[in-house]
């Protein structure tokens, strides 16, 4: 019988959640920004369906120690390194908002590995913020690449928001990515 219930993993760089199949397809989930722990979405669907459906509390989400400064490529290499670890070679990726660049470097860093990237509402490169983008939100991009992190750190603090892992995820999108969204495209399945 396959079983919806978490099951945790503590022996990784990360915190892990996995629901589903663990002898399924593996597709990894990478959870939105903004959220101090976010539950898999739809265990059921994933235990129908018997796939292994895996999420990673990125660094400073959960249980997984903030690492300031770290770039997508060295998340991905962090989360690709964990996948070793737990015997998982083959794997699809979803990236939910602040996920989706996670997922997209992911798919970057091995492409061989990858089957396919599912992008939900993901954010998009923006060095610099794109000029359709609301004012207030241009300007909040420009301030998350310049200021030092602690005064980010204060700004979020007012608005309830304290997450290390937010406030890196925010400050990583303004800034050069380290890969190119057209070359992810060309060597993997984006939808």
């Amino acid at each position: 019988m396959v079983s919806a219930v978490s099951r945790r993993h503590r022996s990784t760089a990360l915190s892990w959640t996995e629901v589903g199949d663990p002898n399924g397809a593996a597709v990894v989930y990478f959870h939105g920004t903004a959220k101090p722990h976010e539950d898999i979405p739809f265990p059921e669907v994933a235990a129908r369906l018997g796939l292994r459906l895996m999420m990673a509390d990125r660094p400073g989400y959960g249980e997984s120690a903030a690492r300031p400064g770290v770039s997508f490529s060295d998340i991905s290499r962090i989360v690709l390194n964990d996948l070793d670890a737990l015997g998982v070679a083959q794997i699809s990726l979803i990236g939910f908002s602040g996920g989706g660049p996670h997922a997209l470097a992911c798919a970057d860093a091995a492409p061989s590995r990858v089957s396919a990237v599912g992008l939900l509402g993901s954010w998009a490169p923006m060095n610099p913020p794109d000029r359709g983008l609301p004012v207030g939100v241009r300007f909040a991009m420009r301030a998350a690449a310049a200021l030092p992190r602690p005064a980010l750190q204060l700004m979020f603090l007012f608005g309830r928001h304290s997450s290390s892992g937010m406030i890196d995820d925010v400050r990583r999108v303004p800034r050069p990515w380290g890969f190119r969204v057209e070359h992810v495209a060309s060597s993997v399945r984006v939808i």
